[in-house]
């Protein structure tokens, strides 16, 4: 399998001084935080004067926790080590440097990072997760020209940033992890797991009192503490709420990965696309697109070429898409294989009793896009088998319809046993498992996931499918809700780069309202906003409505259109805490493994 490609593609979605020795305390609650730390304005001058990199590694070296070094790093958004910008109508000035913390005290592995300091702190503190398997600073640099415009607004509003590389350089999924002799090097796995965040966020936190006290004059502690990221960056939200809570206020969690349930989900796409016959063209995929919104665009009251609930659609792809005569491929026909592959798509892995392993994609939007390409096989050959030479995905998988279990459709089918080894290798850096949820329940910390239900990337049903069994675990989605709020956004692709709906919500300022003054975000409203997240990425086709906007309901709310006015005006829908549509689950819900 080819993956060269397949692997930026999926990685760049992704989607931010002198000599004074401070004894920096900074956790003083069960956050790490207090409560009472006042905003810090430095001038331009002196912030200026302390974006060197000797005046930067003097205030690392004071520390007395992890140890960092100030320097230049081979990924890093610049060529020396530090950066200054200077203020300007848009932004304040703002200083970054780059450099390395040490993940690994007994082996001296390290990870690099990058800090942000704006002139105008506000007290705070943000990390910021990567994307794919990270190895890069792109969507985690807040400077960064292609994400600049996002609701967020991170230097604007003055935080303290910090984001690392989780331990490796290259936007490869998984070649860093292999030594020169083949075996594997657990040590960078672990800083991607889990590791690296963990360490980033104290040595960030330390980092961030030590620089405004320099600043200052005066060691101020942090006041809030918050996570997050998407993709990747969602992978690591959830890690993070599920095993270091404590760390942050909140926690935000966009598209999050699940690596074991993705990898079994691409390879099996892959493995049934390599067949004869069987690969879906753009042309093909659009006219399933078509057939689709034809059927299931008018499921929540209106037709706007926006699906809202794509669980709940009947659309089966045995039945409704149009077959080619003598199962020969030309024109907008189907062959048996290409239908098979679709059912492949859109349906659940299984292992061998039945129980899904990872729900299939959404049948919303449905593009020469979809699903993207991965690379499940060299993830599974590198950290599940340890780069056996011998390990081959055609012996692990099945491609096949029939029993047992609920899922009878045309699906790929993996071993249970197989499964187990991946959660053991895997199964630190997966935020999935909802037992694991408990801590984050019994802390102060709240955690706000978001997910696009025309993801091509990472299904949505993998956060809709969680998120039930923590209401499940929890006493119900009332309770959960209290700690926990889920926020769908129709007709958006992976990380809301693209899509026909608009496509940015301002999680950082839900979550600010949200632990700051109390009001949990019963609805947010999206926007339009051309993201752009790494460059050449596609114009989002929402780009032609500037001005529309779309109320986005907790979950299992769905938005109600009032029957007056523009359908693209957010103020003509409402919410309301006794609708429950977005569990109506329909035949296309079923096969796909929605719970």
């Amino acid at each position: 399998m080819k993956t060269g490609i397949m692997i930026s593609r999926f990685a760049k979605l992704g989607l931010l001084t002198g000599g004074i020795c401070v004894a920096v305390a900074v956790a003083t609650s069960a956050s790490g935080v207090t409560r009472n730390a006042r905003p810090i304005k430095v001038s331009s001058e002196q912030l200026q004067s302390m974006c060197t990199a000797g005046a930067a590694q003097q205030i690392a070296s004071s520390l007395t926790g992890t140890k960092i070094t100030v320097r230049a790093v081979g990924n890093g958004p610049f060529k020396a080590a530090t950066s200054f910008v200077a203020a300007n109508k848009e932004i304040p000035a703002f200083c970054q440097f780059t450099g390395t913390f040490v993940t690994n005290p007994k082996t001296g592995k390290t990870a690099n990072f990058l800090a942000t300091f704006p002139a105008n702190w506000n007290g705070k503190y943000l990390q910021s997760g990567c994307g794919g398997h990270c190895g890069y600073f792109l969507p985690n640099n807040p400077a960064n020209p292609y994400i600049r415009g996002v609701a967020e607004r991170i230097i604007e509003r003055g935080y303290a940033h910090f984001a690392t590389d989780q331990g490796h350089e290259g936007m490869d999924m998984t070649s860093w992890a292999i030594r020169s002799d083949g075996t594997v090097d657990q040590d960078p796995i672990n800083d991607w797991l889990i590791r690296a965040d963990r360490v980033l966020v104290r040595a960030g936190k330390e980092m961030t009192v030590a620089f405004y006290a320099k600043a200052s004059g005066t060691p101020r502690p942090i006041a809030r503490s918050y996570f997050a990221g998407c993709s990747g960056g969602g992978r690591e939200a959830l890690v993070a709420a599920s095993y270091f809570p404590e760390e942050f206020d909140g926690i935000i969690a966009g598209s999050a990965y699940n690596p074991i349930g993705l990898t079994y989900q691409s390879t099996g796409i892959e493995l049934a696309k390599s067949r004869p016959n069987a690969s879906l063209s753009p042309a093909l995929l659009l006219n399933m697109d078509r057939l689709v919104k034809a059927q299931c665009d008018g499921l929540d009251g209106v037709k706007d070429g926006i699906i809202q609930n794509p669980a709940a659609c009947n659309f089966n792809p045995e039945r409704d898409l149009p077959k080619c005569a003598d199962d020969k491929p030309g024109g907008q026909c189907f062959t048996k294989a290409q239908v098979e592959t679709a059912s492949v798509m859109l349906s659940a892995v299984t292992d061998e009793r039945g129980n899904v392993v990872q729900p299939g994609y959404s049948v919303s939007e449905l593009s020469a896009a979809f699903p993207l390409p991965g690379s499940g096989a060299a993830i599974q050959k590198a950290f599940v088998h340890r780069n056996d030479p011998a390990f081959s995905a055609n012996s692990i998988y099945q491609l096949r319809a029939g029993g047992p279990g609920a899922i009878t459709a045309f699906r790929s089918v993996v071993p249970s046993a197989e499964v187990r080894l991946a959660r053991a290798a895997l199964g630190t850096g997966t935020g999935h498992f909802p037992e694991n949820a408990d801590r984050l329940m019994r802390s102060r910390t709240k955690l706000l996931m978001w997910h696009n239900l025309s993801d091509e990337a990472l299904s949505p049903y993998m956060s809709i499918n969680y998120y039930k069994q923590l209401a499940a675990r929890h006493g119900g989605y009332g309770k959960l809700q209290s700690k926990a709020r889920l926020f769908l956004l129709p007709g958006t692709t992976h990380c809301s780069a693209s899509g026909i709906a608009p496509n940015l919500l301002d999680g950082l300022g839900a979550m600010e309202n949200w632990v700051e003054h109390g009001a949990a975000p019963d609805a947010l409203r999206a926007s339009v906003m051309d993201l752009q997240p790494y460059p050449g990425a596609a114009k989002a086709a929402a780009l032609k409505y500037p001005n529309s906007t779309q109320l986005l309901c907790k979950f299992p709310e769905m938005a109600r259109f009032s029957g007056r006015g523009d359908v693209k005006d957010a103020a003509n829908w409402s919410c309301s805490p006794s609708d429950r549509r977005m569990l109506t689950i329909g035949e296309t819900g079923r096969r796909a493994g929605v719970r």
